[in-house]
C-alpha cells in the first residue's frame, strides 16, 4: 500500500481490527459484496457485467451458496439483481467449487490436523 494512501475498510465481520481512515463494518450483511453493491446503488459506480460477476461470486462464496444464517432476503434480492444483468450464474457457481492442487493440499492438511 502506498504511503499516505487513504484506506477504507469495508467488512461484514466483527470489527476486532479497526484500521484505515474510514471503517464501514456492518455485521448485518452476509458479505462485503452486498455492501459494495449498496455503494453502486448510491451512485458511486456502475455495475457492469464484469462487476456483477465478481459481486455475485463474492456473495455465493461468503454465504457458502446461500446456506449460512447470515443469508437474508436482502442477500437474495441483491443476488437476483446481479443475476438480472445477464451474468452466467451457472459458470460462476461452478468456478466457486474449483479447487487448485495447492488449495486441495491445504484443505487436506487442515482436515488432518
Amino acid at each position: 500500500m502506498p504511503t499516505g494512501a487513504f484506506v477504507i475498510k469495508i467488512d461484514h465481520h466483527p470489527n476486532h481490527d479497526p484500521y484505515g481512515q474510514l471503517n464501514w463494518v456492518d455485521e448485518t450483511y452476509s458479505s462485503c459484496s452486498e455492501m459494495i453493491y449498496e455503494l453502486a446503488q448510491a451512485g458511486c459506480f456502475t455495475v457492469t457485467a464484469a462487476v456483477a460477476t465478481k459481486l455475485y461470486a463474492g456473495i455465493i462464496g461468503d454465504t457458502v451458496r446461500f446456506s449460512t444464517p447470515e443469508t437474508s432476503t436482502r442477500t437474495l434480492k441483491i443476488a437476483s439483481a446481479l443475476a438480472a444483468t445477464d451474468i452466467d450464474i451457472a459458470t460462476i457457481s461452478h468456478h466457486e467449487m474449483d479447487l487448485t492442487p495447492a488449495l486441495s493440499k491445504l484443505y487436506g492438511y487442515v482436515l488432518s490436523e
